[in-house]
Parts: C-alpha cells; sequence; structure tokens
C-alpha cells in the first residue's frame, strides 16, 4: 500500500500494527486488534454491539468498562485519535488501512495492487472466547482471499489471451496454491500446459487432480476434466473455454401477457368508473406497476410519478423529478412567468429570478396552484390521470401536493377531471401516509385493491406464454420457489438461462437463501468488472445518481461508461439511469463493503458540493462517509430550506 511519509496508517494483514511518522511501530493485542479490524470493515458500529463481540460472556455493564478501559489504552498508546465519535464509533477518516485500500483496488480493477498486497486478516490472532468475532473473522478473511483470487484470474485470462502462456501458466499454478480442490484451477493448468506443447505435462497436471480429488474429498474428478484430459489425450484441438452469457429472450424480459389479473382488472374499471382514487398494493414484485400502467394506459395519456429509495429526506424530490420529466415531455408546453417563478423551487432552471421564501398558507397554496396551472394544458389535451409508483419511498411534501391536485381538478358535476392512481408495497406506508390511505377507503373515496401472488395454475400460463422451451418440471418447481410472485419467478428463470443452468439437468430445488436478493446478487457478479463497479456506484448514490457524477467519482470520461451502462441495459438491471427495479438496487448496494460505501459517499458528496445538490441529500453523503463537520452545515442549510 502506497504511503506518504506523514501518513498514519493501520496495516491489519499479517496481523495488527499502526506505523506512525518518526515513532516506532505498535503492534496491537488480539481485542484491540478485532476492534480496529471490524471498525475498518464494517464501519461505524454501537459501542454495546462491539462490547458484546469482545466480551460476550460478560455482564453488559461489565463489556462496557472493559471497552472503555480499551479504548482508553488505545488512545494513550497510539498516541493520536484513531477512533471517532462516541456512540457509535467509527475510525478516524484520515488513518489509511491496508485491507480497506485492498478492497478499493479491487473496487477500481486495480489487479497488480491486489495482488502486491500480502497477509491474511489478523494472521496469528485467534477469538476462541469470541464465538461471533471468529466467525466475522472467518468470512472476512475468505472475502479478501477471494478478491486475490479473481484479480489472479483475470490476469492469467489476460495473459493467455496476449499469447503469454509461460505467465499465464505461473499465475494458474498460483490459483490452484490457494485452493488445490477446485477443478476449475485443475483444468485451467491442464490447459495451459497443453497449449503450451507440453501435453506431458498437461497429464501429469490431470493425473494430480485425480489424486488429489480422491484423497481430499473422496471423489473422482467431473466428467468435464475427464473429458479435457482425454482430448488431451488424443492430440485434439482445443474449444475455447470462455462462456459467452446467453442472450435473454425478448419475452423473458418482459412478459407478452399480463395473465391471473382479470378479477383485479375488474376491480379497476369499477373503480374507475364510479370516479375513485386507486391504489394497489402487494408484495415487491408481485405486479403492481405493470397491471396499474397497463390499465390506465387503455384510459389515455398519464403522467408518472416514481417515489424511490432516499426521497424522504428531500422534501419534494419526488415531485420534483416527476415535474422534470413531464415538462421535458413537452418542450413547447407555455408557462406563465408567475408558474415558472413558483416552479422554479424545484427546478431552478426555469428562471433567473429568485422566488420568495414560503413562510405562510397562502404562499403553499400559490405554490401548489403553480402546478395545476402547468397541468391545466395538459388535461385540457388528454391527460387523465397521475400515477404515483412505490408510494412508500415518496417524500411527505410530494404527498401532500399530490393530495391537493387529487381534489383540485373536480368538474362542477362532481366528476374527477384528473385521475389518482398509486402503487405501495404492503406494510410499507409511513404511518401518516397509511392512516391517509385508510381514511380514503373508509369513506369511500379511495378504492384499495391488493394483489396477490399468481396461483400455480396462472404461473404455469405466465411461464408458458414466453415461448422459452422449458425443462419438465420446471414451472412447478419456479412456483414453489417464488411462492407465486412473477418477478421472483422470471428473475430465478433470468439466472438459470444466464448461468447455463436451464441446459443442464433440472436441480432438485432452486437456491433460496434471502430469496430473490442471492438471485440477483448472483446476475451483478456475473457482470463485467466496469459495469459492477458503475451499478455499485449507482446503489451508493441512489436519487443523485448520473453518469457525470459517476464519471466524476470512478475517474473516468463519460463517454468511457457507455459500453458498461450498455452492459446493464442488456442485463434488465438498469434502464437509462434508473434501476430496472427496487430489488435490484437494494440488492447492489448490499454487495458493497462497508470501507467501499465510505469511500464513495465521500467522493459524491465531492461532486455534488460542485452542483445545485439539495443540502439535505449532501448531509446524507458526507454523514455516511463518517465526516460531521462536513454534514453539519449542510444539515442546517436543509433545516433552513425545509
Amino acid at each position: 500500500m502506497m504511503r506518504s511519509e506523514t501518513q498514519v496508517t493501520l496495516e491489519l494483514q499479517g496481523g495488527a500494527v499502526l506505523r506512525r511518522p518518526d515513532r516506532t511501530p505498535l503492534r496491537f493485542e488480539r481485542k484491540t486488534a478485532g476492534l480496529l479490524a471490524y471498525l475498518a470493515l464494517e464501519g461505524a458500529t454501537p459501542r454495546s454491539v462491539m462490547a458484546g463481540l469482545l466480551w460476550p460472556d460478560s455482564l453488559e455493564a461489565t463489556a462496557r468498562g472493559n471497552l472503555r478501559q480499551l479504548l482508553r489504552r488505545l488512545r494513550d498508546g497510539a498516541g493520536t485519535d484513531l477512533i471517532a465519535g462516541d456512540d457509535p464509533l467509527i475510525l478516524t477518516a484520515e488513518i489509511a488501512v491496508d485491507v480497506v485500500q485492498l478492497e478499493l483496488s479491487a473496487f477500481a480493477g486495480d489487479d497488480a495492487a491486489v495482488l502486491g498486497s500480502a497477509g491474511e486478516l489478523l494472521e496469528g490472532l485467534d477469538f476462541e472466547d469470541c464465538t461471533e468475532l471468529t466467525d466475522w473473522l472467518l468470512v472476512k478473511r475468505e472475502a479478501l482471499g477471494s478478491l486475490r483470487v479473481a484479480a489472479l484470474e483475470r490476469l492469467t485470462d489476460k495473459c493467455q489471451k496476449d499469447g503469454d502462456l509461460r505467465a499465464a501458466l505461473l499465475h494458474a499454478e498460483k490459483l490452484l496454491e490457494l485452493d488445490a480442490v477446485s477443478e476449475v484451477a485443475h483444468r485451467r493448468v491442464m490447459r495451459l500446459h497443453y497449449l503450451n506443447g507440453d501435453r506431458g505435462a498437461a497429464l501429469r497436471a490431470y493425473q494430480r487432480c485425480c489424486d488429489v480429488m480422491q484423497r481430499e474429498l473422496g471423489v473422482a474428478p467431473l466428467p468435464e476434466t475427464t473429458a479435457l484430459a482425454r482430448s488431451v489425450e488424443l492430440g485434439q484441438q482445443l474449444e475455447s473455454p470462455r462462456q459467452v452469457r446467453p442472450q435473454l429472450p425478448l419475452s423473458v424480459q418482459r412478459p407478452p401477457l399480463l395473465v391471473g389479473r382479470e378479477p383485479e382488472w375488474a376491480a379497476l374499471e369499477s373503480a374507475w368508473e364510479a370516479g375513485l382514487g386507486i391504489a394497489v398494493s402487494g408484495e415487491a414484485g408481485v405486479g403492481k406497476s405493470r397491471l396499474t400502467l397497463e390499465f390506465i394506459a387503455t384510459k389515455g395519456a398519464f403522467a408518472l410519478v416514481q417515489g424511490r429509495p432516499g426521497d424522504d429526506g428531500v422534501p419534494y424530490s419526488t415531485l420534483a423529478r416527476s415535474l422534470r420529466q413531464t415538462l421535458g415531455d413537452h418542450p413547447t408546453l407555455e408557462l406563465a412567468p408567475w408558474v415558472r417563478l413558483e416552479l422554479s423551487r424545484l427546478i431552478p432552471s426555469l428562471t433567473t429570478d429568485t422566488p420568495p421564501a414560503i413562510s405562510s398558507d397562502e404562499g403553499k397554496l400559490r405554490f401548489f396552484e403553480s402546478m395545476a396551472a402547468a397541468l391545466e394544458p395538459l388535461i385540457e389535451a388528454g391527460l387523465v390521470a397521475l400515477v404515483m409508483e412505490d408510494l412508500q419511498f415518496a417524500d411527505a411534501a410530494s404527498l401532500e401536493a399530490g393530495q391537493y391536485l387529487a381534489t383540485r381538478f373536480v368538474a362542477p358535476s362532481g366528476a374527477p377531471r384528473l385521475r389518482s392512481l398509486s402503487t405501495f408495497r404492503s406494510g410499507e406506508l409511513r404511518g401518516d401516509t397509511e392512516a391517509l390511505m385508510q381514511q380514503g377507503v373508509s369513506a369511500g373515496q379511495v378504492a384499495l385493491i391488493e394483489l396477490k401472488p399468481l396461483e400455480p395454475p396462472q404461473l404455469e400460463a405466465l411461464l408458458a406464454g414466453l415461448g422459452v422451451a422449458l425443462p419438465s418440471g420446471l414451472p412447478a418447481l419456479l412456483g414453489r420457489h417464488s411462492g407465486g410472485n412473477p418477478l421472483f419467478a422470471l428473475e430465478t428463470l433470468r439466472s438459470l438461462i444466464e448461468s447455463g443452468d436451464l441446459q443442464r439437468e433440472l436441480p432438485v430445488r432452486l437456491p433460496v437463501p434471502n430469496r430473490i436478493g442471492s438471485l440477483i446478487v448472483q446476475r451483478l457478479e456475473r457482470l463485467t468488472p466496469s459495469a459492477q463497479r458503475l451499478v455499485r456506484t449507482a446503489a451508493v448514490a441512489g436519487i443523485d445518481f448520473s453518469l457525470e457524477l459517476a464519471a466524476s467519482v470512478l475517474g473516468a470520461h463519460v463517454l468511457d461508461l457507455s459500453e458498461a451502462l450498455y452492459e446493464l441495459e442488456v442485463a434488465q438491471v438498469m434502464r437509462g439511469v434508473d434501476f430496472a427495479h427496487d430489488l435490484l438496487s437494494e440488492a447492489a448496494f448490499k454487495t458493497v463493503p462497508a470501507p467501499i460505501r465510505t469511500v464513495l459517499h465521500r467522493r459524491i458528496a465531492d461532486h455534488l458540493e460542485g452542483t445545485s445538490a439539495e443540502p439535505a441529500r449532501l448531509a446524507h453523503h458526507w454523514l455516511e462517509a463518517g465526516d460531521e463537520r462536513r454534514a453539519a452545515p449542510q444539515l442546517k442549510a436543509a433545516a433552513e430550506s425545509a
């Protein structure tokens, strides 16, 4: 790891050592080392959690007392503050940590730097009296080891592609040393020996594989390994081991038929005829948006308002996004000067003038009326509805404005001129929003339609309509695996197609850990490194994401990201700069290690400070970066703005 002469560095590989300018290196005892390693890799941690990890068999008061003493000894012994904050605890941002640098190098695709690091995390230290910490340490050691393996695999493939077979073979042998029972590694060595013109060495490598598999696992090599050995024996030309991701059929990307929703469609028709507001609820992935959007498309033009994770922290963020999209779709729309001035609170580019502060109910009413004035010509031109998608994410201010607009356009006859439809995840509405929803339902003003998972015959009909040849028994297996959730079933099918498993023997059961999350993570892991970096940056940036931001954060030109973005769109992960669905965003976020998230939040905040970003969003990123000092003025500005 590169470091300046004045930088304080913490080395956690090969032990736990603090290196400071002009001072003797300080080696930490095991529990202090465990504390520092945990904070380095997990980020901000409550005192109670840390005390429980280090002293699991002690009473809470005793464990907390022990932690206070440990922190005091650490501060006195280090001669500098390594821990920032009182509760939660977090490493000081100025401290450079080798394992964090390792993860950053892996994130940036710097394979040479990854392979240049050495040593196991907290090597030589054991925590037998700290069971949970021991389990955590084993997982992290394996994860860091996987980073090196992945870097070595990429380097091996690059050398082979460049024709440097000797270098590729050296790297392949190192891979085999790291995992002696990996048949993929054994086959790679066999192949490279053979391509290098040494058939005898390739066959000896096969025999070594046979011996290892029998000795360590008591099994014979896989048929794929044996087939490779047979090809070597016969002197046959080898096929490329690289696998091309199968192209997803368009029908799997978006099923052509809406299946099994006839009763719900009838309920929508009934509510529409009665002039009611409409709300569609259900679990994530059950098909709320598709049903609602296909229904409203039969009625006329509509404006879509989409809530996103992170909106709640910025007043009017949900509405501002929709207004910007609507005005972009109608570039010739004429707005009166007073309307432009009021709406410039949401879209500053509408005018160079500064709108007055809203200090009264009359001021807020004028602001809301400006939105109605912007919608009026669109209604006259045929706009029939406002559709609020993912109501659970929308900020409270946008919901208040939306509620006003929903009641604003009513004809003298009492019939609504602009209809209101919304979708939301069951059980995820905020308390005040839930209360308003129930109030509307009880008053007979809102029809609440709950979508349930598909029944087995309905799901089988959905799968049959895809036009994809499926093995016998797979529809029933997908039904049990997904619980009838259409998105879960389709994500599983996508995973089977992309991995090539659809062409193999039908598995006894499909993977179920974390349900859909594990399948999405598998899909993300098949992306190229550049696409993975882009999608993880998007997940951390949230509603602030843009290609300009990504280029700044990743140190690339916007055009350099186009190929990665295209890959994400083809893989049905992104649609432009938005995620295809929220579950993808959530899963991608979870794949970003805590230290990388911290660094990304800092870079995102640095970029946003040069733009007209909302103070609340800036404060969010600075806080997630562990920099309360930089967050404080933004929090103050956000409070004043609110």
